[in-house]
């Protein structure tokens, strides 16, 4: 077995060493379906949203931990003044559109909160 073949557990395990100094705003550490780490998570229009974050992009995925499909999309644009909810599940269109500002809220408060962590 070459090393290249290791390299991506081993990133995975550097990764989540490190994300474990951050505080999560969930009770429990937990993945979602991409296998990215919870950030946070909360009910919004009788849905448990996860927020993930991808590395390196000012987004937040969101996705549901209680409905399948459990990816919703993601919230961008988090860096800047407005941040957006792009829907990828054409299937939870109408949901996200009674609940969008509830969802855009929350990755906004999950996002500076880790934003202010990672400044210190």
């Amino acid at each position: 077995m070459s090393r290249f073949r290791r390299v991506p557990r081993q990133v995975r395990r550097r990764y989540l060493a490190a994300l474990a100094v951050l505080p999560l705003l969930v009770d429990e550490p937990d993945t979602d379906p991409n296998g990215l780490p919870v950030l946070a998570v909360e009910r919004i229009g009788g849905r448990r949203a996860r927020f993930s974050a991808p590395l390196g992009q000012p987004r937040l995925r969101v996705t549901f931990a209680d409905t399948d499909p459990a990816v919703l999309g993601s919230v961008i644009g988090l860096d800047g003044d407005r941040p957006e909810l792009r829907v990828s599940t054409p299937i939870h269109m109408d949901w996200a559109a009674a609940n969008t500002a509830a969802v855009i809220a929350a990755a906004t408060r999950a996002w500076a909160a880790h934003q202010r962590h990672c400044e210190r």
